[in-house]
């Protein structure tokens, strides 16, 4: 997809399966426009019966605030609860200026427009 072409996008039940969630996590922030809305969806990595191999990546909340955050994004809202066994969770996609860390990210963003 072209450079910010959604408003929002949704993945429930997607990102642990992802090989590279980092990787998923910059193409977000790519495709999105400025402001828009990403809500993702997860299992909680302590609920037992998610540890598969279908389930590549399980997560924490915070690593995935994290990650979001060094890509370009702000957590908006966390809507699960601590006891839940789903981790859902709501960010914004920064404009360049906002990023502490835009030169290691364009790097990679050259990197991907060159493969």
């Amino acid at each position: 997809f072209p450079l910010n072409t959604f408003d929002s996008v949704m993945m429930i039940q997607t990102f642990e399966h992802f090989l590279s969630p980092f990787i998923a996590t910059i193409e977000l922030w790519r495709v999105l426009k400025v402001g828009g809305m990403c809500y993702i969806d997860v299992p909680c990595p302590l609920d037992k019966p998610m540890w598969n191999l279908n389930h590549t990546n399980l997560l924490y909340a915070d690593q995935i605030k994290n990650m979001f955050e060094m890509c370009g994004f702000k957590l908006v809202k966390q809507l699960s609860k601590s006891k839940e066994h789903r981790i859902r969770l709501i960010f914004e996609k920064l404009s360049i200026s906002k990023i502490r860390n835009w030169n290691q990210l364009r790097y990679i963003h050259q990197l991907r427009n060159e493969v």
